[in-house]
This record gives structure tokens, sequence and C-alpha cells, in this order.
């Protein structure tokens, strides 16, 4: 059996955001992991403008927006799994997939 929420956060250990670390899987209707995600930041040491200014000037790509870009066939995806609330644009592309969202974390 998997352990989902292991591989969840084994993919945020990987997220470079320093705001956020966040993990995100893509699973077809079996449970199989179609792809994997975490986010993605432009940030270097303290050189975050979101982190400097406590603005939404953030420039991260989101681990939704990267599970979901490396999925090999999306028309199999059903569940996303993700360590945080999804932000609105990901609430949007998510329901515009049509997947049943698991939050595990937040």
């Amino acid at each position: 059996m998997t352990d989902y929420a292991t591989l969840l956060f084994e993919e945020t250990t990987k997220a470079s955001c320093m705001r956020a670390k966040v993990g995100c899987i893509l699973l077809d209707a079996d449970g199989k992991v179609l792809s994997k995600g975490y986010n993605i930041g432009k940030c270097s040491g303290n050189n975050c403008p979101a982190y400097l200014d406590g603005k939404n000037s953030c420039h991260t790509i989101h681990a939704e927006q990267v599970a979901v870009a490396r999925c090999h066939d999306l028309t199999k995806a059903k569940i996303i799994m993700v360590t945080k609330i999804p932000c609105e644009k990901c609430r949007k592309l998510i329901t515009d997939l049509g997947l049943f969202t698991i939050i595990i974390g937040d």
C-alpha cells in the first residue's frame, strides 16, 4: 500500500520557496501516482520579494502547477493531494481538470 502522506512530505523537502514548502501528487482512479510536484521559488537566501515586503509579489511556481505539468496523461488524473490549501488560481486549475482534492497538512 502506498503511503501518500510520506510521498507528499518528501516533495515538500524539495521546495525552494522560503515562505511555504508545498508538496503535491496526482493519482489515477486506482490510486497510482501519475506525477509529483513541489513549489519552485525564484528566491535565494533572503532575497524573496514576498518574504521581504510581505506582499503578494511572489513568483513561485506552485506545487499543483508543477504536478499537472509533469503528468503525461491528464485524462487519467482523478485525485490531487496537496499539503496546503490551494490558492484561487490553483483551485480553478483543479476544478477545470475535474479533480477530487485531498488536503493533508494545512
